[in-house]
């Protein structure tokens, strides 16, 4: 919609909270940090160290730790494979990973 400065200040802000807060209450944190993520790989980030891949790292630990709470694997695995924005964040993150690694 050509609104950079808009998108890019707003996302800041969120990305901020999150440093600030943390992810509790959030219904969906794995959304949030894939949203924020797709909003740094679209807009120019100068003089900041808010990268896409700095936000998927955030994000997979953050939901690495969630799912370590769950004790019963099944459940565990089923929060990770059959929650859409989960399993989405997972995806991304190995994609970057494998990337990263070659």
């Amino acid at each position: 919609m050509g609104r950079q400065d808009e998108a890019r200040q707003l996302a800041l802000e969120v990305w901020h909270h999150l440093a600030e807060h943390g992810t509790e209450g959030l219904d969906s944190s794995a959304r949030v940090y894939l949203c924020l993520a797709d909003v740094f790989a679209a807009v120019e980030m100068p003089d900041t160290a808010v990268s896409p891949r700095a936000v998927l790292e955030t994000g997979y630990r953050s939901l690495m730790e969630m799912a370590d709470k769950i004790r019963k694997l099944e459940w565990r695995q089923s929060f990770l494979e059959n929650v859409a924005e989960n399993r989405v964040l997972v995806e991304r993150w190995k994609m970057w990973h494998a990337a990263t690694l070659s």
